[in-house]
Order: structure tokens, then sequence, then C-alpha cells
């Protein structure tokens, strides 16, 4: 076994990363009936749309701050107005793509901000690295959540590789 250590370039797998969780999210979104984008089953669960358009909004949230510019956490009202702007699926896999896209590229071109510290719209103290990890894999999180409502609607298929 060598000893020599393999350096990647970090900034450049998480940008990779997060394409792939973007790509595989909008192969299940589209996969999802178009009339079920906006509805939840059960009546208390948060619709496709609902995430979807926290999911890009998260992603251009934390690519702004990647590439210096100030994103102050919007509040309600600007988030519902955010959501009611991508009422159709093809709304809502369209922001997801140009988010994603936003994030893989913004974490390429950061450098040295990248260990700056920022507050997560939680509240939490993280580098912005940190931050875009969370992003890339919140993305993930919620393609979860498509999953469970596809399989709710007798879909089995694994999308992703469709």
């Amino acid at each position: 076994m060598s000893d020599t250590i393999t350096r990647i370039d970090a900034a450049a797998e998480l940008a990779g990363w997060t394409r792939r969780m973007t790509g595989m999210y909008c192969k299940d979104l589209a996969a999802i009936p178009e009339d079920a984008y906006t509805k939840c089953p059960g009546g208390v669960c948060r619709t496709p749309q609902d995430f979807t358009a926290e999911v890009a909004g998260f992603c251009f949230m934390v690519a702004d701050l990647l590439n210096g510019k100030e994103h102050p956490m919007p509040d309600e009202a600007r988030r519902e107005a955010w959501k009611a702007s991508l009422d159709t699926r093809e709304k809502g896999l369209k922001a997801v793509q140009d988010g994603g896209e936003a994030l893989a590229s913004a974490l390429t071109t950061a450098g040295d901000r990248l260990g700056a510290t920022v507050q997560a719209p939680w509240g939490e103290s993280l580098s912005l690295f940190q931050l875009s990890q969370v992003a890339a894999n919140h993305i993930l999180y919620h393609d979860g959540q498509l999953n469970y409502l596809q399989a709710l609607k007798g879909d089995g298929e694994m999308h992703w590789f469709d």
C-alpha cells in the first residue's frame, strides 16, 4: 500500500455531488404525476411543491453566499410567493435544476470564501463549505420524500436510472 496521499479538490467533489443529487431529484420529480405536485396525501404533509421550492431556494441562497452576495433569510410572505411562482411541476423542475447548478458553479469559484463563517437559517454558525454540504444533501433528503409519495401512488420504480 502506498503512503502517498491522493489529494482531492473538495469543492469540485461537492460540486459534482450537488449536480448528481440535483439530477436524481429532478428525475424523481418528473415521475410525480402533475396532479400530485400540489397535493398531499392525508391532508397534513407538505406537498412536492412545498419542498421543491425549499430545495431550489436553499440552493440559490447558498450560491449567493458563496458568490459573496448578501442573501437575507426571506420572511414568510416571500417564501410563499416563491412557492406560488413554482405552481407547476415543470416550473419546479426548472427551479431545482437552476438552483442546483448555481450552487455547483459557485462551489467551483468560491476559493477562500469556503472557509468563511456564516449563520445558517436555523441559527447555527457554519463555514460556507459546511453549509454547502448541508444544501447538497438537503436535496437528497427531500428526494426521499418524493420517493415515498411515488410509492403511495403505486410507483415502485427507481427513476434515478431513467
